[in-house]
């Protein structure tokens, strides 16, 4: 178990720590979600994956998910990378492999705007609503 804190840089090295008791548990599991709650950067939890031989030959980075709030992402993605949030949220759009726009329902245009923003700035990202 982690305890708290930014998975990204504070409790890093404790995520691996944790993967590598998991593997060494030799029980079967079908995967391993590792969620970075909010505006987060994800480079640093993916290269655990890729740099930890322990790791390397049990556990591999199967994709990086982001989920855009259909509502707010926009503007922030296209706002200022100075504002709260920016950059890393462009970060996140623009290093997933797949990319989940949520509220959808609660956009006037169905979430159009927020699927051609991240689709823009990420072609090879499979979108989805």
């Amino acid at each position: 178990e982690l305890r708290n804190g930014c998975v990204c840089c504070s409790v890093k090295d404790e995520l691996v720590a944790t993967l590598e008791a998991l593997v060494e548990t030799k029980k079967h599991l079908d995967a391993i979600v590792v969620e970075l709650s909010g505006v987060a950067n994800p480079g640093p939890v993916a290269a655990a994956f890729w740099l930890d031989d322990a790791l390397e030959s049990e556990l591999y980075l199967d994709a990086v998910v982001c989920v855009v709030d259909a509502r707010t992402g926009p503007d922030l993605l296209k706002g200022p990378k100075t504002a709260t949030g920016a950059f890393e949220a462009a970060r996140q759009v623009a290093t997933a492999d797949r990319i989940l726009v949520s509220k959808v329902d609660l956009t006037d245009d169905g979430g159009a705007a927020a699927v051609a923003e991240v689709r823009g700035r990420n072609p090879a990202a499979a979108v989805e609503t």
